[in-house]
């Protein structure tokens, strides 16, 4: 798949969010974690960085550029499903009262509370 079909669908924020991940995750990214790694790596040669953040920030970067690969294995731990849920509409057990002085065509049917006697609908 390309990078103008994706871009073609009209999805902005999914076209943003992908190019973030090429740019984190192309050459530009990996040419940024090369030159970090070799400056902590010099530092902790001088001595004026300790080993402990040298390792935290060289994990770091594994990380960074390992996520598609333990995302994927994550998600291969995870049940597979059989196919689509099918959600079954919730059917009371008694009709809803409606109040005398409203015709079904002005309630709501979007209202979870609509034709409780309760309800104040004058708002």
């Amino acid at each position: 798949m390309n990078d103008a079909s994706i871009y073609a669908d009209g999805h902005s924020l999914e076209a943003a969010a992908l190019w973030i991940q090429g740019l984190i995750l192309g050459q530009v990214g990996t040419s940024i974690a090369v030159l970090a790694i070799a400056i902590i790596g010099l530092n902790m040669l001088r001595g004026t960085l300790w080993a402990r953040d040298g390792v935290r920030s060289l994990l770091g970067c594994f990380i960074l550029f390992g996520a598609p690969a333990i995302a994927h294995g994550l998600m291969g731990t995870l049940p597979r499903s059989t196919g689509p849920e099918v959600i079954v509409p919730f059917q009371p057990s008694t009709p809803i009262p409606q109040q005398a002085n409203q015709s079904p065509s002005q309630i709501n049917p979007f209202d979870p509370y609509a034709g409780h006697p309760l309800h104040n609908n004058s708002q």
